[in-house]
């Protein structure tokens, strides 16, 4: 999920109805797409692309989910803030 319009790529509205539930709350989703994020790898600088991301200008920060990096063989290492295939 991200806040920022501008990183978004191949956008799209979102239909009417959809929202993300955070706490108690109902956070509309306004539209989904691809965002590139810059990332650090054992040999240098890398690109990750995120599919289908939904943009929600209510939430203060971005977010990535762990389980769907795992589910496409990445390992994000938080102490270095480093991304690995597991195939690498």
């Amino acid at each position: 999920m991200f806040n920022d319009l501008s990183r978004f790529y191949n956008f799209r509205k979102a239909p009417p109805g959809h929202y993300l539930v955070a706490g108690t709350s109902e956070v509309p989703i306004l539209g989904y797409g691809d965002v590139i994020l810059p990332v650090d790898r054992p040999g240098g600088k890398g690109r990750l692309r995120l599919k289908d991301v939904a943009f929600c200008t209510d939430f203060s920060t971005n977010l990535v989910s762990f389980r769907m990096l795992k589910k496409r063989g990445y390992h994000w290492n938080t102490r270095t803030n480093c991304i690995v295939r597991e195939d690498d």
